[in-house]
């Protein structure tokens, strides 16, 4: 996660404080005693000696320690940037040596404290903190280190979190599969969980017939767990374009890349047409016919079959069956189980003389 910031520099001072005053000492007339006086402030603070209110000669002494922790850090959400937590503290007792720099420390969403920003300039007292992830919340931490070392952390901030977002990426690995000749299934994983945004809500499935000018159909998965839908009532042996996206409170997010998938083959549903039969010897009767249009066809053309009728026996006086033959076989050639390709009518022929 990258991280950047705009230091602000300012300098403020510091109150000056007696942080060791001097000790009640017993001496012998006639001996010298030492009294130790230390101070914090910034700047460094003057100390004087006075006797009978007189001045006393004093030799100053620095007694250079770790520095204090920064007080009262205060983490807000910027009101300038997205994504961005203004950071400020007050600047601490620098153990009588200059800062050199500050360790700014982050914990994202309750996990284990690490290092943001390992050298924060001395002289800063606020940090804007940018490239955050949305719906994720922060705390924040810091410590100031001088030529004797890095001294305590500063007290925790109060945790903030940044608002949703839409997702910015897209559902992953999205593929497609003609099921039957009416409909296809639809697969996908969700976006990567750094571009989520929020706590996702579900997916949206849009779709309509591949390389034509047609409007977009939708499809509405309120479930986020849910990753497939099986698209129904399509249209047999017709090619989709196939989109999905994620939504989280804050919106929709970004499309996944289109993918293409067919509908599986249907049988044809009507007959060639202009069938004709012409004998053209004993033993043999040619056929022609018209290919169906493209659109009925319903699939590829694998070929054509040709059912041959059996002949009507011949009627002999007193014959109870008085259905034409004709007719017969006409019923019979449409007759079949749901499914079965369109089958042209009978066509009769007579026989052709051998020659």
């Amino acid at each position: 996660m990258e991280k950047v910031v705009d230091v602000p520099c300012r300098a403020k001072g510091i109150a000056p404080n007696i942080t060791r005053g001097p000790l009640d000492s017993t001496v012998i007339d006639g001996m010298s005693v030492v009294l130790a006086c230390e101070t914090s402030g910034a700047p460094r603070p003057a100390i004087t000696w006075q006797k009978d209110l007189t001045g006393v000669p004093a030799t100053p002494v620095s007694s250079r320690q770790l520095p204090h922790a920064p007080e009262h850090p205060v983490a807000t959400l910027s009101a300038a940037e997205r994504r961005a937590i203004n950071l400020t503290w007050a600047k601490p007792f620098d153990g009588n040596s200059p800062l050199i720099r500050y360790v700014l420390e982050t914990s994202e969403n309750n996990a284990p404290w690490t290092v943001l920003l390992a050298s924060v300039d001395p002289e800063a007292t606020s940090v804007m903190v940018k490239g955050l992830v949305p719906a994720r919340s922060y705390q924040f931490r810091l410590c100031a280190v001088n030529d004797v070392g890095k001294g305590q952390f500063s007290k925790d901030t109060e945790r903030v979190s940044l608002p949703e977002e839409p997702p910015t990426a897209p559902p992953q690995n999205v593929i497609a599969s003609g099921r039957t000749n009416q409909s296809i299934m639809i697969q996908w994983q969700p976006p990567p969980e750094s571009h989520q945004n929020g706590i996702l809500k579900g997916y949206i499935i849009r779709y309509c017939l591949a390389g034509l000018p047609v409007g977009y159909q939708f499809k509405n998965i309120t479930d986020a767990d849910v990753n497939n839908l099986l698209l129904e009532d399509l249209i047999i042996w017709t090619n989709y374009e196939i989109e999905v996206a994620a939504y989280n409170s804050a919106g929709l997010g970004v499309y996944s890349s289109k993918v293409t998938e067919w509908t599986l083959q249907g049988v044809p549903t009507v007959p060639p047409g202009n069938v004709h039969a012409e004998a053209t010897n004993s033993t043999t009767i040619r056929f022609t016919w018209n290919a169906p249009s493209p659109q009925f066809i319903n699939g590829i053309n694998q070929g054509y079959k040709v059912h041959k009728a059996s002949p009507c026996p011949e009627r002999k006086p007193g014959d109870s069956r008085k259905e034409d033959a004709g007719r017969r076989g006409r019923e019979k050639a449409r007759e079949g189980e749901e499914g079965d390709p369109a089958v042209s009518e009978i066509i009769g022929s007579s026989q052709a003389e051998d020659t």
